[in-house]
């Protein structure tokens, strides 16, 4: 919470989802409760501004988060967070449990194989 006092606009890219979230907390942490409602009312969601005012050929008509970032901040927005991703999924619990469907056959294979 500390690093949202003071920001006028919280920028995100799923207003209903992200301020959903944020109220769910406040359910569930009633002594940040006022913080997080705060916060919920300072999101800013961009989706309607890049449909309004944004298009960039490497987009390919895409407008996801995915294809927007690279087209506003260049090949890599956030340097490392692809590694940082991989390395929380490799220690996971959860994910070490998950079962994925291979493709075309619909078996299963498990990831700790």
């Amino acid at each position: 919470m500390a690093a949202l006092r003071g920001v006028e606009a919280i920028l995100v890219y799923n207003a209903a989802f992200e301020g959903g979230r944020l109220l769910e907390l406040a359910a569930d942490l009633p002594d940040l409760a006022s913080e997080l409602h705060a916060a919920a009312d300072r999101i800013f969601d961009l989706p309607p501004v890049v449909r309004r005012a944004w298009y960039h050929r490497d987009m390919r008509g895409s407008r996801s988060l995915k294809a927007v970032l690279p087209t506003i901040f260049g090949a890599d927005p956030m340097p490392g967070w692809k590694a940082c991703a991989k390395a929380r999924a490799r220690n996971s619990p959860n994910l070490k449990r998950w079962t994925w469907p291979r493709r075309g056959k619909g078996s299963a294979n498990s990831t700790d194989n």
